[in-house]
């Protein structure tokens, strides 16, 4: 990589260029890992209320349906 940007800056600065560009890379690729490991997160939390939501409907229905909760 520092090849690339030796062409257009001295030395110094296309080190600095490079490790500049390597250090975004390695953001974005940090920022989408977070962003997968909180999607799969949430889609374990939300795989887990569904059977809280249909025990919750079974107890409604035993205590007499829709009329009970107006």
């Amino acid at each position: 990589m520092l090849h690339g940007f030796g062409r257009y800056a001295p030395p110094a600065e296309a080190s600095h260029q490079a490790y500049g560009a390597i250090y975004g890379i390695v953001l974005k690729q940090s920022s989408l890992l977070a962003f997968v490991d909180n999607f799969r997160i949430l889609g374990y939390i939300c795989l887990l209320c569904i059977p809280l939501v249909l025990f919750v409907f079974r107890k409604v229905v035993a205590r007499g349906g829709a009329s009970a909760m107006h």
